[in-house]
């Protein structure tokens, strides 16, 4: 994901201030706007991290959020962070989401552990031709994402459904990592979006 640069701003918002959760010091919180999305960038040691919220072109209300990090991290790590720009881009947008995207399992090592579990412990076997509706249900029904709940808690949400496209497998070496032998064959959704609703 791309930040784009050397469009005309049409958000209230210019350059938010904020004291950082990961350090003693204040730090810049950029804003890039079009008429359809809305992005809060901050970069901290190197690491780039994005939260991005969409609209439809002749609306006002933003339905869709998605967060991008550069680097490999834990999903629990990084919600306070998530949850301070969410709120400071609250502020200056009317936000009513339906969609939240925040990566793929492999691009959090506590929401990896939690789907390879669940495929584990959720099917009587491990088959090659497992339905994208059947791995919709399992990482639905176990919850891959419980990380969240508190952070869309907060803000009123709760999840009530799994999109995901472009499935393939974890690799030997993501499962190893994680220490299961490297034989398991799991299911990897690239794709995937939450969706949510007010409680």
């Amino acid at each position: 994901m791309r930040f784009r640069r050397g469009r005309s701003a049409v958000s209230p918002c210019l350059l938010l201030m904020a004291i950082s959760m990961f350090a003693a010091r204040a730090q810049v919180i950029l804003c890039d706007s079009s008429t359809v999305d809305f992005s809060l960038k901050l970069e901290e040691r190197g690491v780039t991290r994005i939260l991005t919220f969409w609209k439809e072109k002749d609306s006002s209300v933003y339905t869709a959020m998605k967060y991008y990090c550069s680097t490999r991290t834990l999903l629990s790590q990084e919600l306070s962070l998530i949850g301070y720009m969410w709120d400071r881009a609250h502020e200056t947008h009317v936000i009513q989401l339906h969609s939240v995207d925040v990566g793929y399992p492999l691009s959090y090592d506590d929401v990896l552990n939690r789907h390879i579990i669940a495929f584990l412990t959720r099917r009587k076997k491990q088959t090659r031709n497992e339905s994208v509706e059947r791995i919709r249900q399992i990482m639905l029904d176990a919850h891959v994402y419980a990380s969240l709940d508190t952070l869309l808690a907060s803000h009123g949400y709760h999840m009530k459904s799994i999109a995901t496209e472009k499935h393939g497998y974890v690799t030997k070496e993501n499962l190893q990592r994680l220490g299961f032998t490297g034989k398991e064959r799991i299911p990897m959704p690239f794709m995937v979006w939450l969706g949510v609703e007010k409680k």
